[in-house]
């Protein structure tokens, strides 16, 4: 199907239709996974296994590892599969520097957004945010110190 396109969409079952509905065919939809219900994101320090959560904050200037769905195709590059399309991250309301996007080696369909700690304020919930092929992420909370 193109891309950026609308198509109306409804659900039969047996002989039940749903009242129709819109649905955007879009490049990526991006989403950060939440780990706990008050928004904690799998987000890790460079580690790739601590959360940086309160506790284990992450620090500034520091590689953190952002584990996400949805954000679009990808191409080979060596021996990684890098996302076609730019990743860009706000932490705090701060741009912070991406330096891998792509699948996560070794999981299907699981993508990974390595990012450097901007200068933001230190807190137990941070907000996060992806943005990719002009859709936003939720925000999902870390710890930065």
């Amino acid at each position: 199907m193109p891309l950026n396109r609308q198509y109306q969409i409804a659900v039969q079952r047996d002989s039940m239709l749903s009242v129709p509905d819109q649905l955007l065919i879009a490049a990526a939809q991006p989403g950060i996974f939440i780990v706990n219900q008050r928004g904690q994101g799998a987000i890790t320090l460079s580690d790739g296994v601590t959360l940086a959560q309160p506790g284990t904050p992450a620090g500034i200037g520091e590689t953190v590892v952002i584990y996400c769905a949805s954000l679009g195709a990808v191409s080979p590059s060596g021996a990684l599969e890098k996302t076609v399309n730019s990743v860009g991250v706000s932490m705090g309301g701060q741009t912070a520097q991406v330096s891998f996007s792509g699948l996560t080696p070794g999981f299907v369909g699981l993508y990974q957004v390595n990012a450097v700690v901007p200068n933001v304020a230190s807190g137990n919930a941070v907000p996060v945010v992806l943005t990719v092929a002009s859709q936003t992420s939720p925000a999902a909370l870390m710890a930065v110190k």
